[in-house]
């Protein structure tokens, strides 16, 4: 499970090419004496002090691999907020700002974070503490959805992963977050991250709940829980395709696997049964193979309900199919292609899902 995300924080910096900090290692010698002070004004050694950092931004350096880092301050005397650059500020005034952004993060507090990132969210949602953790990870371990859906709209990075190669999603799921891991997925998120440990969000979920005591009372709760995330990523993680033909099925320890033939060329695959719709199944055990349409060649009523003639793919007799077993979408191309023809209707050909026929011996 991931470790809590409450630990000190004490350097902002960013993830940039070959590890450089965020904030340049400036020596107080090369910094202003005093407190939250900017450099005198090119016309006379007047000095302002400044009130409060209220934003930062990342500007390109003279060295490509060395960002430019510029503060949004407010001064004191009334003058308009200035961007000054880290060498004209003290290390006070930037700590400040540093620990005000992980502190706003570490308590999920909204507003801080909301401020913050107005006056510098593309530079604030990319920085990582020590551990490699961005804002997004203590959002997603906190379970703030608001705060999440703030941190993406300014592009932070849902498959970042920290030191131990966490990501955000393996927190929101760690900790059971489930609106949370929904939202990152839908921005993104990789449910197949693999942690330090080889272990994706679902299969950190599938451990926890393995590992949970059976026949426990007061652990009901949480298993729903985690049947919950399960569910959430498990949707996410398969994508529902209508199979053209199962070829072969075989046994494979404790479980049956089957020999998908899929549409647009997509390779044949083995699948195991418990990622095989039921019905696809009982179809294969009843001797019944799926066949591609080509075409409605006809249509009649019979009695209460209509039954139209298709035309198979693979050579197999016209048959007269009942409209349940007819693709909604070849029929509304059929209707279409009446109309066209002045209600004399023709052959309709386009690819479509499946349609049952009783299978030849």
């Amino acid at each position: 499970m991931p470790r809590p995300v409450t630990s000190p924080l004490t350097r902002l910096r960013a993830p940039l090419p070959h590890g450089n900090r965020l904030f340049p290692d400036l020596s107080k010698a090369s910094r202003l004496a005093g407190r939250h002070m900017r450099a005198p004004a090119a016309s006379a050694a007047e000095l302002h002090e400044a009130e409060e950092v209220k934003g930062i931004r990342v500007l390109p350096g003279e060295d490509e691999d060395i960002p430019g880092v510029e503060y949004l301050v407010g001064w004191k005397d009334g003058e308009a907020d200035t961007w000054e650059p880290a060498i004209n500020l003290s290390d006070d005034l930037i700590r400040d700002f540093d620990e005000g952004w992980w502190e706003a993060c570490k308590k999920a507090d909204k507003e801080a974070i909301g401020k913050m990132l107005r006056a510098g969210g593309p530079t604030l949602a990319k920085v990582v503490d020590e551990e490699g953790r961005s804002a997004l990870h203590f959002a997603a371990a906190l379970g703030s959805v608001d705060i999440v859906r703030m941190l993406l709209a300014y592009d932070a990075d849902p498959n970042l992963g920290d030191k131990e190669e966490y990501t955000p999603l393996h927190m929101a799921a760690g900790y059971l977050h489930v609106p949370v891991v929904q939202l990152l997925l839908e921005a993104g998120g990789d449910p197949e991250y693999t942690d330090d440990s080889g272990r994706t969000p679902l299969t950190l979920l599938i451990s926890l709940r393995d590992n949970l005591p059976a026949d426990n009372p007061m652990m009901v709760a949480r298993r729903m829980a985690l049947e919950q995330g399960i569910a959430c990523l498990q949707g996410n993680l398969y994508e529902d395709l209508e199979p053209v033909a199962i070829l072969l099925d075989r046994e494979t320890g404790p479980e049956r696997e089957f020999l998908v033939q899929w549409p647009d060329d997509v390779e044949d695959t083995w699948v195991p049964l418990s990622d095989m719709a039921e019905d696809v199944v009982r179809d294969y055990d009843q001797g019944l193979e799926y066949c591609e349409p080509e075409a409605i060649v006809d249509v009649r009523s019979k009695g209460d309900e209509r039954e139209y003639l298709l035309r198979w793919k693979d050579d197999y007799p016209d048959s007269w199919e009942a409209e349940e077993n007819v693709s909604s979408v070849l029929i509304e191309e059929w209707e279409e292609s009446r109309r066209g023809q002045g209600g004399k209707g023709s052959p309709n050909k386009a690819a479509q899902p499946a349609e049952l026929q009783p299978a030849v011996a």
